[in-house]
């Protein structure tokens, strides 16, 4: 079992995060599913995840600001009181049934693009878990009375991408 989060000890671990700045940033290509993200590239995937609930927000240009700015501050401007902040409307259940997919296909392109993670994934035998550390316990999950808490939806992205690969 391969856990890992923003503050993994082990640093392969830690770089499997999606809070983790990539040497070359996340390329937005023209063909992504969600064209207001196109031609953007993002510092983390997280900042792109964000960025995708802008486009599902009645203001899509809120996408720019996510491009320079930090993880952390990506995660505070795409939630809902960032959102609010901002005096922008997440459509939630347009969002709620497409942020999976936003994940996964994010995931692909950071596998695509940054050989460090791809080699990682390729050459762990182990299957991968993220930690979260609050509930809902949808991205990720945790061990709470030996037994694993939570639907790891980013661990199985992972793990999915290696049996494919």
């Amino acid at each position: 079992m391969i856990t890992f989060w923003s503050r993994s000890k082990n640093p392969a671990h830690r770089y499997l995060s999606n809070f983790q700045l990539l040497p070359y940033g996340l390329r937005i290509p023209s063909d992504f599913f969600i064209s207001y993200m196109t031609g953007y590239t993002f510092p983390t995937v997280e900042n792109a995840f964000q960025a995708c609930k802008y486009a599902y927000s009645d203001n899509p240009l809120g996408i720019q600001e996510l491009t320079c700015c930090s993880p952390r501050e990506a995660k505070s401007m795409g939630s809902m009181g960032g959102m609010k902040k901002r005096g922008t409307t997440l459509d939630v259940e347009t969002w709620n049934n497409v942020s999976f997919e936003c994940m996964n296909e994010l995931i692909k392109l950071r596998f695509e693009q940054d050989s460090q993670f791809r080699e990682t994934i390729l050459h762990t035998e182990d299957n991968f878990y993220h930690i979260e550390t609050r509930p809902p316990y949808i991205w990720g999950g945790c061990m709470k009375y030996g037994k694993w808490i939570g639907q790891n939806r980013l661990g199985n992205i992972l793990n999915r991408l290696k049996k494919e690969t």
